[in-house]
């Protein structure tokens, strides 16, 4: 968490957090740390204040010479339901086209994801 970054989450009946209507998330790559991110957007930011609230998923990765091998897809179990990873999929093998890369599905995921959408495909290093 960022200083001056508040956290805060709905909770459904049995004390977990989920989203509510309306709460949104949105996903941002970080080459950095070697992953994508899936972050709750906090809708009461103002005037500039950081958007972006608790990390909710990511898609991890390691940098091979000309492709990304996808070594971990991760949701909290308390936002699972909401097909959140499958955007993240998606959103991550759109990336990894647009930079001209292969990728190799390490994690079980990404493999199964890759295997269940024929338009990602052609995207799959031989291994």
């Amino acid at each position: 968490m960022m200083p001056n970054e508040q956290q805060t989450q709905a909770h459904n009946h049995t004390g977990q957090p989920r989203l509510e209507a309306g709460q949104d998330y949105e996903i941002v790559h970080h080459p950095q740390a070697g992953q994508w991110e899936v972050r709750l957007v906090d809708p009461q930011a103002v005037n500039g204040e950081d958007h972006v609230g608790q990390v909710i998923g990511y898609a991890a990765y390691d940098l091979l010479d000309d492709a990304i091998a996808i070594t971990a897809t991760v949701v909290n179990s308390a936002y699972r339901g909401h097909g959140i990873a499958g955007e993240l999929m998606s959103h991550a093998l759109d990336d990894i086209r647009a930079q001209g890369l292969k990728v190799l599905p390490l994690c079980s995921y990404a493999a199964a994801y890759i295997d269940s959408h024929p338009e990602y495909h052609d995207l799959k290093a031989n291994s």
